[in-house]
């Protein structure tokens, strides 16, 4: 075992958590998740990562606040090649009195993009509570293919961020009417691939452009 979150003994958990086991190996996914229990019971599904070497579960519902819960792994849970946990695994932690948990946005986009950081004093910055990092992407047409291939990368370490994805004044054209409609189209095409990305991590995701 890596790592986990919560971790054992952690406070003040928020109660729209999400539960993350990360293995040093890859899982069999459906012995790791009948292994997989949380007391006292909540319902929830599972979301695999890291070639299978990261679950987290998610809640069907928020925790109670300022409770104790306890998750477990027993060591049914195999590696996809083989052996797999040579010891129980059982974490507890407490959750808080607050239900509007710290939220971290990845904001990806480029040209003034920047610019705004710069202004907030760089990536990450926090804002309230939230915490804002950016990601430079390629200008079109790479644009989303970048996006993607970055999301399907990250192994989120808590609860998973927000998604902000940006087009750029640049990126939309006027002229005929023939023109801006493929323009558009082709644009549109852009936020459904990372949309389609974005849903593959579970991640909110908020689409933005520099246009007034």
């Amino acid at each position: 075992m890596t790592s986990t979150y919560p971790a054992n003994g952690t406070t003040g958990v928020p109660t729209n958590a999400r539960i993350r086991v990360a293995f040093s190996m890859a899982m069999d996914t459906a012995s790791t998740e009948a292994a997989f229990s949380i007391t006292p019971v909540v319902s929830g599904s599972f979301e695999w990562a890291g070639d299978n070497s990261v679950v987290y579960w998610k809640p069907a519902q928020r925790l109670a606040v300022e409770t104790p819960y306890t998750y477990s792994v027993e060591t049914r849970a195999t590696g996809a090649s083989g052996p797999g946990l040579n010891r129980r695994l059982s974490v507890s932690f407490t959750t808080g009195d607050d239900t509007s948990a710290f939220v971290s946005v990845i904001m990806c986009g480029r040209s003034v993009m920047a610019g705004w950081f710069s202004h907030w004093g760089g990536s990450s910055c926090a804002q309230g509570r939230f915490t804002l990092g950016h990601h430079e992407v390629m200008p079109p047409p790479d644009i989303a293919a970048n996006v993607c291939a970055w999301l399907d990368s990250l192994i989120f370490i808590d609860l998973p961020p927000v998604l902000f994805f940006k087009l750029c004044f640049v990126d939309f054209v006027g002229g005929d009417s023939l023109t801006a409609q493929e323009n558009l189209d082709r644009n549109v095409d852009y936020v459904d691939s990372v949309y389609a990305a974005a849903r593959r991590r579970s991640l909110r995701m908020i689409v933005g452009n520099a246009l007034p």
